[in-house]
């Protein structure tokens, strides 16, 4: 599978709101959003929702990639996890604007729109400084962003997380800057604006890195943002490294004080929003706010992980997932935004199948009782990784969740599950599942993605709902090598498990196989190569790595006896399915690849089942987008020796 890491890679504050749009009662507790899901969506750090005039939230983000902004809206906060976005602008080929755009903002100023964005220059170090664009259009999805290039400051120096506020007539902006006479990463500071895309001198330091939460990893204050409430001007912002480390701070001011004046600024000596293990949220960070749909409940934008251990640098990792919840208020006027939430689950019902976010998911169809149970990974009732499986009669109704299968919290692998597979063999049920870990193996390479733990394994249950359990704490795997997408496939009354050798570990991925004992309890022997992703005419390398990616394997025997294996790597179409066919009729091949993929429209990690009226299915997920898959079913013919799409 093409996980969100290949290739790799969310503020929200309108100035509406700074001006005090939709004040809150003293001492309300949040009455709104306590539904929207958590996380909203996947992959998207830095968020930013816009609530507009016009009846729409407007959201913008930092995407893993750091390449491009996207825009998206819908009507409602919790709309926005499934609307499609919309990539407005692209990042230069070289010079400023070519690399790392970084948390953008929208803000809509004198009836135009402007986007505030952090960027850097390929190859120049410290190169990240602030710029504005600007669209005049209505509906900022359309017309044409104009670029105004850089916001100057005080100092040529690396700047970023600009946001705009007007507060009695006056527009303001605050940001994060590096004084190039102190050694920290980044200060906070404030200036009067004379226009949405300059600033007029003095500017002001609100905000240094002072106490030991601060300075974390690395001394940081940063994403600073602005809601005006109750008399007073909170200035939240983010302070440490962007790991488990991350936290908001708070600046306080009489809303009647001069902003520019330091001294009108009271700081918290402790972080008001932090890591909560309880909840198994960490890093929370570089909020925004908005308000929900009843016009009176703020709300608290920001991005989170949900798990501790990072291996390299954590903005190599792209999963801060952006989160909303509802902002309480006390007593005295200030805000309390309590801890992260807990993220949700779904509730136990029946959704149809383009409602249901899933990827790498299998299909087991049952001709006993004609009904089919999807398999897909998700988060368990303790909030851990998991297994959940939905049962259909039309492969379009799903009811679930059941959950078969949930992480203990001593176990081997302290990340996520990835491509479950249910096999029923020889009167048993079995699990394949790929583990995720932070767990380091100790050879890195530089400027690569971490090479961790990360294995296949088999877990064994009584029925296919489960539960199933592990024979072991440990992959069933080699385990110094990195595997995934193991499957099941026997030959000759011999089991065998065949897999993926992970392209991070050895940058041209192998499909191999290896015996299972007859239990499938363990391995016997060694693995054997089967073949290399480059193998394949149709595969393409990852523009950003250089390597083959290798997903997904499965088998299909036609009725003229030819062992052909669906699997998919990337493509320049996006990800992509092709075939390979084993000349020899048998497992270990040799394994000839077609010259063209099968399906190569951004899917893939595919597996076949018969409908029960006997027509061959390929269940994939598209597009493989983070936070956006879905499951297709897909008609497949038999043509001659290989398998081709129905009325293609």
């Amino acid at each position: 599978m093409v996980r969100p890491t290949f290739p790799l890679l969310a503020k929200l504050l309108a100035s509406t709101l700074a001006l005090g749009f939709c004040a809150s009662a003293l001492g309300a507790q949040p009455s709104a959003a306590a539904e929207l899901p958590n996380p909203l969506i996947l992959q998207r750090a830095d968020p930013y929702i816009h609530r507009h005039t016009d009846g729409f939230y407007y959201f913008i983000a930092t995407v893993p990639d750091y390449d491009r902004l996207e825009l998206r809206r819908a009507s409602t906060v919790a709309g926005l996890a499934t609307t499609e976005p919309k990539t407005i602008w692209r990042k230069h080929a070289a010079g400023p604007l070519s690399e790392n755009i970084w948390a953008p903002e929208i803000h809509f100023i004198d009836g135009r729109w402007f986007i505030y964005v952090a960027a850097g220059e390929v190859g120049v170090r410290g190169s990240i400084r602030m710029y504005v664009l600007e669209n005049a259009s209505a509906n900022p999805l359309e017309g044409e962003w104009i670029e105004h290039g850089q916001l100057k400051t005080r100092w040529d120096s690396f700047s970023l997380d600009a946001t705009t506020f007007e507060h009695r007539g006056t527009r303001y902006l605050v940001w994060a800057q590096r004084d190039p006479a102190v050694q920290n990463n980044s200060d906070l500071y404030l200036a009067k604006m004379d226009s949405p895309t300059s600033i007029v001198q003095p500017q002001v330091l609100l905000s240094r890195p002072e106490f030991d939460w601060e300075k974390v990893r690395y001394a940081v204050n940063e994403g600073p943002a602005v809601l005006i409430r109750n008399g007073r001007v909170f200035l939240t912002y983010s302070a440490a490294g962007t790991g488990a480390e991350y936290s908001l701070g708070l600046l306080t001011a009489r809303e009647d004080a001069d902003l520019l004046d330091p001294k009108s600024w009271t700081k918290s000596p402790t972080p008001v929003f932090t890591t909560n293990e309880a909840n198994g949220i960490f890093g929370p960070g570089h909020n925004s706010f908005t308000v929900a749909e009843d016009g009176k409940t703020d709300l608290l934008v920001y991005h989170a992980r949900n798990y501790r251990d990072i291996p390299g640098n954590p903005l190599r990792d792209p999963n801060r997932h952006t989160r909303v919840q509802p902002i309480a208020w006390r007593a005295d006027g200030t805000p309390d935004f309590g801890v992260p939430a807990r993220e949700t689950l779904p509730k136990f019902g029946t959704v149809k199948r383009a409602d249901l976010h899933a990827r790498d998911a299998c299909v087991w169809p049952d001709p006993k009782t004609q009904t089919y149970t999807m398999y897909f990974s998700s988060r368990g009732p303790n909030r851990r990784a998991a297994v959940s499986a939905y049962t259909s009669k039309n492969l379009e109704d799903w009811t679930g969740p059941h959950y078969v299968f949930e992480r203990p919290a001593d176990w081997w692998a302290d990340r996520g599950i990835w491509a479950p597979e249910m096999h029923a063999y020889r009167g048993k049920s079995y699990l394949f599942l790929t583990f995720d870990s932070s767990h380091k193996f100790p050879e890195q390479w530089r400027d690569w993605l971490p090479r961790v733990k990360r294995g296949s394994q088999v877990l064994v249950a009584d029925n296919p709902m489960g539960p199933f359990q592990p024979f072991a704490n440990r992959s069933t795997l080699p385990e110094d090598m990195m595997t995934l997408d193991g499957t099941l496939f026997e030959e000759d009354g011999v089991p065998y498990m065949v897999f993926c050798h992970e392209w991070v570990q050895i940058k041209d991925g192998t499909v191999e196989m290896i015996q299972l004992k007859d239990d499938l309890s363990g391995t016997v022997g060694e693995p054997k190569r089967l073949f290399h992703g480059s193998d394949a005419p149709w595969a393409q390398k990852s523009p950003q790595y250089g390597c083959y990616v290798t997903d997904g394997p499965w088998f299909h025997r036609t009725q003229g006896g030819k062992l052909l294996m669906l699997w998919s790597s990337g493509s320049p179409t996006g990800y992509a399915v092709g075939i390979a066919t084993s000349e020899s009729g048998k497992l270990a091949g040799p394994w000839k690849q077609s010259p063209a993929a099968l399906f190569a429209a951004d899917g893939g990690h595919p597996m076949l089942f018969r409908r029960f009226d006997g027509q061959l299915m390929m269940a994939l997920h598209q597009p493989n987008k983070p936070g956006r898959e879905r499951i297709q079913f897909i008609e497949l013919d038999e043509r001659g020796d290989t398998l081709a799409l129905k009325g293609k």
